[in-house]
């Protein structure tokens, strides 16, 4: 758990101001709050590079006999942050415990709520589940060749394979292949209202007798951009032994 400098934005274009926070009491909420996302989220989430911070100053609570932050916010390993409300009150005495306050005796008891209708765990844990996914490494079957996802992203690198001899001229003949499709691809879609386009392709690298690399930009064309690039290939007339899309 990474407990991050907090400051307060007083008013657009003027310094903020720093909360400071006791070693006590930093050394207290890092670990309170891991608790709290073990039990609530499953362990879903890294805690090792989650991060904690507090935008805005306690105040103290009579109606709970606690203090209470109502701007904290638990940001996931993805930079997905989420904001809610913090409680803390002794467990062995009626002190109220400040940020500052440095007292080695206290033991203090965190609760965590959420400040609007949705909950934020559920909320972390839904991120997390989709960040997996978009990053993991996973396989399409239904081509003649290898299929390798890694990362799916508008902006990403296709690496290309084949049992061919791979030069400038083998090269040359799958870049005019891919502008021309694309092209008419592209053409298609604007010509008749429907889907998106894919809004660039571009030459990288050339490892002889490895692999062709390019850069797609795949706009707004999404899943149907990539099966584009797929079937491309695959009616290339070339002997593909491998794709690899990397998003970036």
């Amino acid at each position: 758990m990474i407990l991050q400098e907090s400051f307060v934005e007083v008013e657009f274009g003027l310094p903020m101001i720093k909360i400071e926070l006791s070693s006590f009491f930093k050394k207290q909420v890092q670990q309170a709050v891991t608790n709290i996302l073990k039990s609530k989220c499953n362990d879903f989430l890294n805690l090792k590079k989650t991060i904690i911070s507090f935008r805005n100053f306690p105040e103290w609570n009579q109606e709970k006999k606690a203090m209470v932050c109502k701007d904290f916010w638990i940001t996931d390993p993805y930079n997905y942050g989420v904001k809610c409300t913090i409680f803390w009150r002794s467990k062995n005495s009626d002190r109220i415990v400040q940020l500052t306050d440095n007292v080695d005796n206290e033991d203090l008891e965190f609760w965590i709520e959420n400040p609007n209708s949705y909950d934020i765990f559920e909320s972390l844990i839904k991120n997390t589940k989709e960040n997996m996914a978009y990053r993991s490494k996973f396989f399409i079957e239904g081509y003649p060749f290898i299929v390798i996802f890694e990362m799916i992203s508008i902006n990403s690198y296709l690496k290309v394979y084949s049992e061919e001899k791979i030069d400038e001229v083998f090269k040359n003949k799958l870049v005019s292949i891919l502008n021309d499709e694309v092209d008419v691809f592209n053409k298609h879609n604007i010509d008749n209202q429907v889907g998106g386009v894919i809004h660039s392709i571009s030459f990288e690298e050339l490892k002889k007798n490895k692999y062709v690399k390019f850069y797609i930009d795949f706009g707004s064309s999404g899943e149907e951009g990539i099966n584009k690039i797929l079937d491309i290939i695959k009616n290339s007339g070339h002997q593909i032994s491998k794709l690899e899309i990397k998003g970036l």
